[in-house]
């Protein structure tokens, strides 16, 4: 009887890690860039299931629009993704209207808080769902406006998941084309 148990659990595949792919357009280009490289290789093909999430046009400020704290839940529910990869904040130049939190008009001294609160909301929803969480900040912008806004939230992706202290939830700066290059524009990398 031992002996049949081993025997199945030796065929048994491991079941492949599952990636929700979350947030606005960038997050639909990581997807498909990810997707791409896996399909290339047969070995990742097995271990990696990828699911795209993304909604253009989407971010965390208008929350009675689309509200991603609360997506995060119903992904975890239907897709139980062991990971997501969160990209969004370009479509977050916007007062924040939250129906469960705080409002905030955009450049008041309470909108940092208030989105950073709303970060915060949304990677804990993730986690409570036993998956970890890589959000990737947004990279350097053409408009010097909205890299500077950019680069506003970034400081609060990092500080919020900083803050949070867990293990499985990691902030990566915005990749760069040459280490030497920061704060350069281009339109492909």
């Amino acid at each position: 009887m031992a002996f049949a148990v081993v025997a199945q659990a030796q065929n048994t595949k491991p079941e492949p890690v599952r990636i929700a792919f979350v947030g606005d357009s960038m997050a639909d280009g990581l997807w498909q860039g990810v997707t791409r490289h896996i399909a290339k290789n047969a070995c990742l093909k097995a271990a990696i299931d990828t699911e795209r999430f993304g909604k253009n046009g989407t971010g965390l400020t208008r929350l009675d629009k689309f509200n991603w704290p609360r997506e995060v839940l119903n992904i975890g529910k239907r897709y139980k993704a062991d990971l997501y990869v969160v990209s969004m904040g370009l479509n977050d130049r916007n007062p924040i209207y939250d129906p469960d939190g705080k409002n905030a008009q955009i450049y008041s001294p309470e909108w940092p808080g208030a989105y950073r609160t709303i970060v915060e909301r949304m990677v804990k929803n993730a986690t409570s769902m036993k998956a970890s969480v890589l959000w990737l900040g947004v990279p350097v912008l053409r408009d010097k406006a909205a890299d500077k806004e950019a680069k506003e939230k970034n400081a609060i992706y990092a500080e919020a998941i900083k803050a949070l202290n867990e293990p499985s939830v990691t902030y990566v700066e915005p990749w760069r084309i040459k280490p030497e290059a920061e704060g350069v524009f281009s339109t492909y990398g």
